[in-house]
């Protein structure tokens, strides 16, 4: 195990704690969040990467591009979710 993960300084801890340090996005923030995704020629880049991937073809740079997608993919992930349940929060209050 790496150092910064050790001392929770790897990029997906770090954006962790950002994201929780807001309890709830506005309505409007948590409605663009869920609509964020990757461009159609970035699905096909890590689409393509993943093929390689599973060939056993990636090069090294190749698979480090394709963790860096990997990780983002959960950063959005974690955004999303937070989202759903800033709408969620604020619908119940309502109530």
């Amino acid at each position: 195990m790496s150092t910064s993960s050790q001392t929770g300084a790897s990029e997906a801890a770090i954006f962790g704690r950002v994201v929780a340090a807001r309890p709830n996005f506005s309505v409007a923030a948590a409605e663009a969040l869920i609509e964020l995704d990757f461009s159609d020629e970035d699905k096909e880049r890590a689409r393509v990467l993943s093929a390689k991937a599973q060939d056993g073809t990636l090069s090294p740079a190749e698979r480090d591009e394709l963790e860096s997608y990997v990780r983002v993919d959960h950063m959005l992930g974690s955004l999303r979710s937070k989202a759903r349940l800033s709408l969620k929060n604020r619908r119940s209050k309502i109530r």
